[in-house]
Formats: C-alpha cells, structure tokens, sequence
C-alpha cells in the first residue's frame, strides 16, 4: 500500500494539492489548514475541501492498482 501510495503522489501535478498531500496527508508533522490556506491565500474550508477530493481520487486509485477493497475514510480528519 505505501509504494501505491508514492506512485499516487507523483501523479499528483496541481501545485495546492502537491503540497497538501506532501504536507497534510503524508507528513508525520503535518501543517494546518490554516497554514496551507495562508501560503496560497485560499480558505481552510477550501484546503479542506481539497484534501476530501484528494482522499477520494487515493482511494479510486488504490482500488484500481491493488484490486481489492480499501478501508480509506475521507470524512476523517
């Protein structure tokens, strides 16, 4: 699952959402929404908003690569 998981993340090519899965979603540390929100000057309802799409859009891909049924909430966090 964790090298799916990378191979997701670089097909990642919008700026905003590189750096909220880099930042939020894989990071041991992770920023805020308010932090990601102020460094492109958007929302922490619109970084949130985000981040459910890139949930979302993991959890399709991981279906398709592993073929099996993936427990991934994206209500969560």
């Amino acid at each position: 699952v964790t090298g799916a998981m990378r191979s997701f993340g670089e097909t990642i090519k919008n700026e905003r959402e590189l750096v909220i899965w880099n930042q939020r979603l894989m990071s041991e540390d992770p920023l805020t929404l308010e932090a990601v929100g102020q460094q492109f000057k958007i929302t922490r309802e619109r970084v949130r908003q985000i981040e459910v799409r890139l949930k979302q859009r993991l959890k399709a891909y991981l279906l398709k690569e592993l073929g099996a049924e993936v427990e991934l909430s994206v209500e969560g966090h």
